[in-house]
């Protein structure tokens, strides 16, 4: 293949690519419920036991959606959560939660701010896939858990505890991408050029 051609083909692939359509997962999801934590104070609390609802067994339910999530899950929508979670922790958990067909992957997290007889705040960071055939692509996004005292008693149903927001990139409508194919064609139509 000619220097030319393949010069060609790259800016083809590259425009190819930009105009391809990426479509992120944006938006956030709220959860409220209750859960049991290592002690009885949520302020020297590091991990989680068990997820519980906010009226008693069962798992957390989605209070609030929106962007994304607002087309496949339903306020009051009951999630799954893994079962058990250290605060601190550098080791991916995979299925973290789960509704509607998104899953969160947690990469990381760690406490962010913990007081005795407080509570405690969380932070972590993960990626969340949408539902098949959503064409939604896979998503970095933040993950914020907060829990109040008593630790081990159910929570108000109107405060989300658990929330995801997804990280959007700012679009620049693939405009870089364009703009590198067209500087590589450039390139290859001055060689040929230069070569007559």
């Amino acid at each position: 293949m000619s220097m030319k051609k393949s010069i060609t083909a790259v800016a083809a692939s590259l425009i190819a690519l930009a105009t391809a359509s990426a479509d992120p997962i944006s938006g956030s999801i709220a959860f409220t419920g209750g859960v049991t934590l290592d002690t009885q104070d949520a302020g020297t609390a590091i991990k989680v036991m068990q997820w519980t609802s906010a009226t008693g067994p069962g798992m957390p339910t989605v209070l609030s959606d929106t962007g994304s999530f607002a087309a496949f899950v339903a306020p009051g929508t009951a999630a799954a959560f893994n079962p058990a979670w250290l605060f601190d922790t550098t080791s991916q958990v995979n299925n973290f939660w789960s509704v509607g067909g998104f899953v969160f992957n947690l990469v990381s997290s760690q406490i962010t701010s913990q007081k005795v007889g407080v509570g405690v705040t969380v932070s972590g960071m993960g990626f969340i896939t949408g539902p098949a055939g959503s064409g939604l692509d896979s998503t970095p996004g933040t993950w914020t858990f907060s829990a109040t005292d008593p630790a081990t008693g159910m929570f108000d149903e109107n405060t989300p505890i658990f929330t995801f927001q997804g990280l959007t990139p700012a679009p620049d409508g693939g405009m870089t991408l364009v703009l590198l194919g067209a500087s590589l064609s450039g390139l290859a139509l001055a060689k040929r050029k230069i070569k007559a």
